[in-house]
């Protein structure tokens, strides 16, 4: 039978916080390089002429890849499009730094944050970089 791995709190808490600081570090390089906010978006559309699906419309960003795979091996849902529009415009660049800037506290203080905040942080670090938990 294999040994069990034990990892004791002090290196679990030291792999968490390189973790949220390079998501951290992520967010910001990708806030940066994006257009500047707060981005909007519209939820009243026009069809999209020459589309079977009676869901897409001409001035939606995302109508003419909205059958396309997403990098996540689904189609996007023409039916949740205008939702998926309201939180990609909810995570414009300001709300990206400010996400950052609550971890990069975390991670600055592992020892006195909570370790509930720590876990998180380290939750929301590892979805963010799409890295199994």
């Amino acid at each position: 039978m294999p040994e069990k791995v034990t990892v004791n709190r002090a290196d679990q808490v030291a792999l968490q916080v390189a973790l949220i600081r390079e998501a951290v570090q992520l967010m910001r390089e990708q806030a940066d390089a994006a257009t500047p906010g707060p981005w909007t978006s519209e939820n009243e559309y026009r069809p999209l002429k020459g589309c079977r699906c009676l869901s897409c419309h001409e001035d939606e960003p995302y109508a003419k890849a909205i059958h396309d795979i997403d990098g996540f091996g689904e189609d996007i849902s023409p039916i949740m499009a205008p939702a998926n529009a309201d939180y990609i415009a909810n995570w414009h660049p300001g709300m990206a730094r400010a996400v950052a800037n609550l971890l990069q506290v975390i991670s600055w203080m592992p020892s006195i944050a909570h370790p509930a905040d720590l876990d998180a942080a380290y939750r929301v670090a590892c979805h963010y970089l799409r890295r199994p938990q």
